[in-house]
């Protein structure tokens, strides 16, 4: 049984230099597409952040947003001040950024900052 395991992997010391490199190009790749990817959430972490977002509306708390841009992932901090209907957003006030409108669909997860 050792033995099968051990001469497993025994080809892939035959590989090119070009097979490598385009394995590599692959898996970077796939990691940028993973950057921009919009994950499903469910029901229980839509109603946390729900809650979590009418909480820092009401209290002016502090929350930190994940999002989805053109360029990657990118994270922001700030209060948010309200709740616009159309488009779905939420209009945040960052200290480094000023007034951001932030696009629900666009938003990874919700924290408290």
């Amino acid at each position: 049984m050792s033995k099968k395991i051990n001469h497993q992997f025994h080809c892939s010391r035959m590989m090119l230099p070009e097979h490598c490199s385009v394995l590599r190009e692959h898996s970077v790749e796939l990691e940028r597409k993973e950057n921009f990817l919009i994950p499903n959430h469910d029901e229980q972490q839509l109603e946390e952040c729900q809650q979590l977002l009418e909480q820092a509306l009401a209290d002016g708390l502090e929350l930190s947003f994940m999002l989805v841009t053109a360029s990657g992932r990118e994270a922001i901090r700030g209060v948010p001040l309200r709740f616009e209907q159309y488009p779905p957003s939420i209009l945040v006030s960052s200290v480094s950024q000023g007034l951001i409108r932030v696009d629900i669909e666009k938003v990874i997860s919700v924290k408290t900052a």
